[in-house]
């Protein structure tokens, strides 16, 4: 936000309570190399490569024809099954749901899905991204683009309507795609940034809220409702309402690979196969260039977990796990690691733009606004600025 502020000829200061900048995006070297601590790639839209560009950065793209799996008695398997592919076919031409405010994931694909490959499939998927059980995930918040339809003639329409609208987005044969990225880690993105914008930038600073001057709050949701109350209390009970995932992230390095990831990006792990992980990244194989010996996992858990339950885990998905070493482990827990995107914050969020209406002065800026990926922020931060500068 701050960049593109500048960009478009604004003065600015970033006030960070934090003795670092950057959040969530750590990247720690080690003696086995490079591992994230938190989000471990940017996937590529135009404004993301844009942005890359001016920061004359070199991305590198994560390694090409990698399998997805997902964790199924006991074994890892591919999404797509013969039984899938013909539920597909044969209902296709179903009518979906009404797309009403109060739809969940869970209620549009049911009809087309059934109850088994909700759980299989489509619950692994959507909480790879978002950390949260298709039941408790609205629909108009997953699919924003959807937000003023009511409904789809079919489930074919709905698949074709996204098959176009990806179409218009994918990049030009030449340009990068998919997720990159840096030689030194996702840190290299923030360090470009920070160097950008060192002089603007204030650590370890509290403010508040002054009425004459412009605020834009990029915090979680809970320390904007602490920001924003001495000036609303309305806003500030509707970012209350925003609920978040607690989540743990547990890198571990091992002298032998597992097998049953070989040649893989993770594997997704349904919520009803009982263990402690709901994914694990192969970072060895998406980004070799980081690991210098040994071969490095992510497990990533719901709640406050430690090695314990990761360990655990990785002797479930390798049986040969007394015959390796760990050389590295370091477990993370990031208490507000992503907004959960319920119904509640959908109306939530819906009520605090009316409310900020009457308070020109402050935007809210943040993952649980909408768009909950690091290049859907940077997109709206762009367009924020543009937009600014036009009504100024």
């Amino acid at each position: 936000m701050g960049y593109y502020l500048k960009k478009n000829g604004f003065e600015i200061r970033i006030i960070e309570k934090e003795k670092r900048v950057g959040g969530k995006i750590c990247s720690l070297s080690t003696d086995y190399g490079v591992l994230e601590l938190g989000p471990n790639a940017l996937f590529l839209n135009a404004d993301a490569r844009e942005l890359l560009a001016e920061l004359n950065l070199s991305p590198v793209p994560a390694a090409p024809n990698l399998k997805r799996y997902i964790w199924a008695k006991n074994h890892p398997r591919s999404p797509l099954s013969f039984k899938l592919i013909l539920t597909l076919f044969l209902r296709s031409y179903q009518r979906p749901p009404l797309l009403a405010d109060g739809l969940s994931v869970a209620d549009f694909f049911r009809p087309l899905l059934g109850e088994d490959h909700l759980k299989d499939l489509l619950d692994p998927i959507f909480a790879g991204v978002y950390a949260t059980p298709v039941q408790q995930l609205h629909f108009k918040s997953v699919f924003p683009d959807l937000a003023e339809r009511a409904h789809f003639r079919t489930y074919f329409h709905f698949f074709y309507f996204y098959f176009l609208k990806m179409k218009s987005e994918r990049p030009q044969k030449h340009e990068l795609k998919g997720s990159v990225s840096f030689h030194d880690g996702l840190q290299t993105l923030i360090t470009r940034l920070e160097s950008e914008l060192e002089p603007f930038i204030e650590l370890k600073k509290h403010t508040h809220l002054e009425k004459d001057k412009n605020f834009i709050i990029c915090t979680d949701a809970h320390t904007a409702a602490e920001l924003i109350k001495p000036i609303s209390v309305d806003a500030a009970a509707e970012l209350n309402q925003v609920k978040y995932q607690t989540l743990t992230s547990t890198c571990i390095v091992s002298s032998k690979k597992i097998e049953a990831l070989d040649n893989a990006f993770g594997v997704l792990i349904p919520y009803q196969e009982k263990l402690n992980a709901i994914g694990i990244l192969n970072n060895s194989a998406i980004f070799p260039h980081l690991i210098k010996e040994g071969y490095s996992y992510t497990f990533i858990s719901p709640g406050q977990n430690d090695l314990k339950e990761s360990i655990e885990d990785f002797k479930t998905f390798e049986p040969d796990f007394n015959s390796m070493n760990i050389l590295f482990s370091r477990t993370t827990p990031w208490k507000k690691a992503l907004p959960i995107y319920n119904l509640n914050r959908y109306i939530s969020m819906k009520k605090l733009n009316v409310i900020l209406k009457t308070h020109p002065g402050i935007v809210i800026f943040g993952n649980y606004v909408g768009g909950l990926s690091l290049r859907e922020m940077i997109s709206q931060a762009k367009l924020f600025a543009q937009e600014f500068k036009i009504h100024s």
